[in-house]
């Protein structure tokens, strides 16, 4: 500890020290708090299992428009429009607007450790080799996994983010 310099004891007392300076002990005050009122800060623990939905769907619902007319100007035409879990299994082209999640294979992995120190001074988090990514379109009604964009991002030189409200076609 430097001269005069302030520092912590197991006990909680604080103690100032210097050469010229007589010693001072300071004891740490206490305080008691009663969280078991529903104060305007308080959150629920399961209050916090969908804390980003109203945000993605709230969104999702305002960009939509947009990207089914920037969609419909693109194929030349207004495509049958449906929902994630909607879609046909029969071989009907159909369109679907919804988030997009994307899930990278060379995104770094927390439980990797320190692997994850040096993939963040690499640069951007990019898609693997063709087939080792996968994506995902989440609308109102639920998850659809998209097949298929791997390929598509690599022969365009694409790059999709996750969060990217985007319109989809296809069987």
């Amino acid at each position: 500890c430097l001269d005069g310099a302030a520092a912590s004891t197991p006990t909680g007392t604080i103690a100032a020290s210097s050469s010229s300076m007589p010693r001072k002990v300071l004891t740490r005050a206490t305080a008691t708090v009663d969280d078991a009122g529903a104060g305007p800060f308080r959150v629920e623990p399961e209050g916090l299992t969908g804390q980003f939905a109203n945000l993605y769907f709230t969104r999702l619902g305002m960009l939509s428009p947009v990207a089914r007319e920037a969609a419909a100007s693109a194929w030349g035409g207004p495509p049958t429009w449906v929902k994630a879990l909607d879609a046909p299994a029969n071989g009907e082209t159909v369109a679907v607007v919804g988030t997009l999640f994307a899930e990278l294979s060379n995104k770094p992995d927390i439980d990797k450790g320190l692997e994850v120190a040096e993939a963040a001074h690499s640069g951007a988090y990019v898609g693997g080799e063709e087939g080792t990514d996968s994506y995902c379109l989440e609308d109102e009604s639920g998850r659809l996994q998209l097949g298929g964009v791997d390929k598509l991002v690599s022969s365009r030189g694409l790059r999709l983010v996750t969060g990217a409200v985007i319109a989809v076609r296809g069987v």
